[in-house]
């Protein structure tokens, strides 16, 4: 899935959510502080099983 949307000078961060039917053991929250933002590269993350991981 491919997300692009604007954000004000003032955000501090972005939170994602995932639901898994299995939620033994899932990492389902992720903040993204706006450090890990580039402008020419969007951020990805990794869904692997249950659980969701900002790439490096």
């Amino acid at each position: 899935m491919k997300l692009s949307a604007p954000m004000p000078d003032d955000v501090q961060a972005v939170g994602v959510a995932g639901f898994f039917r299995d939620q033994g053991g899932a990492e389902w929250q992720l903040v993204i502080p706006k450090s890990h933002w580039k402008k020419t590269d969007p951020v990805k993350l990794i869904v692997t099983g249950n659980r969701m991981e900002l790439m490096p």
